[in-house]
């Protein structure tokens, strides 16, 4: 075991037999929570295949916990022990990783309670799906929607969506929700190219790296395109670019299956992090989404030129170029006159419900 996970250890990370079947990862330079279910994936990978014990075939079944501290976030022992704890609950519950980000911590207890309130929202079907419209910066043509997750809770009242991810990422819960989502989302837009007679038009939906790690994400996939009618070549995506920046093969094969299906491949928020056109050449990405904080900063040179840079890298390699966060009429026109191909923000349209789309497309 001490072999095989010292093959995971990277420039800078410790590894550390802890006691008895028990060992550590101390790793630094993690971007995000995220990050930490790729190396999770990683170790899941490094026991997949038997170990072969006189002669004998022994499968061993890994139990991860995990802890999480930002960057600049003090590192103390509370991190090794909240990591220890959520081990025992891995081998207790059986649902593999669940992310503790430590400067969340203070607010643990609510986070569980608003655990509960997601998992009975999920039963109860409190949850909505709001659509944001993507426009084509040539003529502003409405090409396709982002699908965004929304919730009212009864008591809280409305809960913020990185709230939602950031506790549901925590447990497989945010695999039930991100299912729920596709599946509502493709149900949606099945009714409105049915009453309007529309051609093509994309549907976005955002997928988490927990999702990308279930065994049979593609097949999942397919039953709900199948069940649902919808055209997997409108289906886009959408992913984070740290799962680009340290894909695992595991994912890397889920991406592939996705490429295969008909399913396009949209990295989110390009630019958040160390940012590297070059992984854009080995994945199956279709898409490049431009993060907002570009944008926003398009009145400086400086922006534009990255801009303008990654817009046309991105055309170069074949690949689409969406700006994030259109606000502002000079926004608008900038990202048009650099290249952007599609455009989405509060200038042309805020999130809305399903049935205003319908309408939108009508008109």
């Amino acid at each position: 075991m001490a072999t095989r996970l010292s093959h995971l250890v990277r420039s800078g990370d410790t590894l550390a037999r802890f006691s008895g079947d028990e060992f550590v990862f101390l790793c630094e330079a993690l971007h995000s929570a995220e990050d930490v279910a790729v190396l999770v994936g990683r170790i899941d990978e490094a026991f997949a295949e038997p170990f072969v014990l006189d002669g004998v075939d022994v499968t061993i079944r890994t139990s991860v916990g995990t802890a999480y501290v930002g960057p600049g976030e003090m590192i103390t022992s509370d991190l090794l022990r909240r990591a220890d704890l959520d081990m025992y609950r891995a081998k207790r519950e059986g649902d593999g990783v669940a992310i503790i980000e430590i400067d969340r911590l203070r607010l643990s207890d609510d986070d569980l309670d608003l655990e509960a309130d997601l998992h009975r929202a999920l039963a109860h079907d409190e949850f909505e799906v709001a659509y944001q419209p993507i426009v084509r910066t040539a003529d502003g043509m409405v090409i396709g929607v982002e699908a965004l997750l929304r919730w009212e809770c009864p008591r809280r009242g409305p809960i913020s969506p990185l709230m939602m991810v950031s506790v549901s990422e925590r447990s497989k819960l945010i695999c039930d929700i991100g299912f729920w989502v596709l599946e509502q989302a493709c149900i949606d837009h099945a009714r409105w190219v049915d009453s309007n007679r529309v051609g093509t038009f994309d549907l976005a939906v955002n997928v988490s790296v927990r999702q990308l790690m279930i065994p049979d994400f593609c097949d999942t996939v397919t039953e709900i395109l199948e069940r649902t009618g919808m055209e997997a070549g409108s289906l886009v995506l959408e992913l984070t670019e740290s799962i680009a920046m340290e894909h695992s093969a595991r994912i890397m094969q889920v991406l592939v299956g996705l490429n295969g299906l008909g399913v396009r491949l949209a990295l989110d928020d390009f630019g958040t992090g160390y940012s590297s056109l070059s992984y854009l050449s080995r994945l199956p990405i279709h898409i490049v989404k431009i993060d907002r904080s570009f944008i926003a900063d398009l009145g400086r040179p400086s922006a534009r030129i990255v801009v303008a840079a990654v817009t046309r890298m991105a055309h170069e390699l074949g690949l689409s170029v969406v700006a994030e966060g259109v606000e502002t009429e000079a926004q608008r026109d900038e990202t048009t006159a650099i290249g952007c191909d599609f455009a989405q923000g509060y200038f042309f349209a805020r999130p809305m419900r399903a049935e205003l789309i319908g309408g939108l497309l009508a008109a």
